[in-house]
């Protein structure tokens, strides 16, 4: 079973992307996946806890780290902390390309959410990266400083996750999603 949490920055960023993935299109994957959403409150970790620190709690504990940050400012930045600690076991760190376009653009969102899906689909394969980020898609590609892996798409029930999104339409796109 995957664990996620988001890093403190982009704690709301992960409440959107819970709504897509408990939306009746796309509920039924995510109970079946298991995923585990941890938080800061509940590891009683704090807001400032040094890049470092919080990465390599993660690593420990076997949690996905969602995150807005990619720089690599100092030692103890979380860009280094992966580069100098990056096993073949290490679990990859997702990085949100533009994380302020999740809030405000519906499409980028569920675009968000696919990948990560199809990344936690295909975790064994994806430790060791170092970081991904999301979404890796044409759309995005040019808010993303660097590739460095791209999941191949896959079927699910007969229908790319792709598809599945951009055909159906979801119950939470006719709320106010932003407000909630």
């Amino acid at each position: 079973m995957p664990r996620i949490m988001a890093d403190y920055n982009v704690e709301g960023h992960l409440d959107v992307l819970l709504r897509i993935w408990t939306s009746p299109v796309w509920n039924d994957l995510w109970q079946q996946m298991g995923c585990h959403v941890e938080s800061f409150q509940r590891h009683g970790i704090a807001p400032d806890m040094p890049d470092a620190e919080l990465g390599r709690f993660c690593q420990e504990q076997q949690i996905i780290l969602l995150t807005g940050n990619r720089n690599a400012e100092g030692e103890d930045s979380l860009e280094i902390t992966i580069r100098n600690n990056r096993t073949d076991t290490t679990l990859p760190v997702l990085t949100i390309a533009t994380p302020a376009q999740v809030i405000i653009d519906r499409a980028y969102a569920e675009r968000v959410a696919e990948r990560i899906l199809e990344y936690l689909l295909d975790l064994q394969n994806l430790r060791g990266v170092g970081r991904l980020y999301v979404p890796k898609d044409r759309k995005s590609a040019g808010c993303q400083r660097r590739t460095i892996y791209h999941a191949p798409r896959f079927t699910h029930a007969s229908n790319t996750l792709g598809s599945r999104a951009t055909n159906e339409r979801h119950s939470w796109l006719a709320a106010d999603w932003r407000s909630a």
